[in-house]
């Protein structure tokens, strides 16, 4: 299954391991945390982003990549078109992923703009949110970009392969 989440995000402050887009996908302790996407401020300075995405059950991570600069809109992206995850900052590819699944998203799964949440139904906090504000979120069934691209400068608009599309 293919998919691409777009977004822009502004960040005000550094936060480490601070959530932009989270997922929890576990019901119990002892449970293996899925994690179908997310994109988090790194987790040992807060200075630069860090990907995660599950296919096939299996967590795949970026690591710490590219910048994050304050006070700036950046645009980021993530997708995976059945062979390659794709981590992308302004239009660079940042992180490449070969592998081939499905993208695991069980339907107890909770994706959360800002704070990350875990255990569903009754959750708690798992990662606090990234501090500043995020814009035009497009969730699509397609992989958009494979390549480095030039980022839109205007909110993102709906297509036959949008599923979700936020504009604030």
């Amino acid at each position: 299954t293919q998919f691409d989440i777009q977004f822009a995000v502004n960040q005000t402050a550094t936060v480490v391991g601070g959530s932009i887009i989270g997922a929890g996908a576990k019901r119990i302790n002892s449970e293996t945390n899925l994690i179908p996407i997310e994109v988090l401020d790194d987790t040992s300075t807060g200075t630069t982003f860090n990907f995660t995405v599950n296919v096939g059950g299996t967590n795949y991570a970026s690591g710490n990549v590219g910048s994050v600069i304050l006070n700036t809109t950046q645009v980021i992206e993530v997708s995976y078109d059945g062979a390659n995850i794709r981590a992308f900052v302004d239009g660079v590819i940042v992180w490449t992923q070969a592998v081939v699944g499905l993208w695991t998203c069980p339907t107890y799964a909770d994706i959360t703009v800002g704070t990350e949440m875990s255990h569903f139904p009754e959750g708690f906090i798992n990662r606090s949110s990234f501090t500043g504000s995020i814009d035009s979120i497009r969730f699509s069934n397609i992989a958009r970009n494979t390549s480095n691209y030039t980022p839109p400068t205007t909110k993102y608009t709906s297509d036959a392969n949008t599923v979700l599309l936020m504009n604030f």
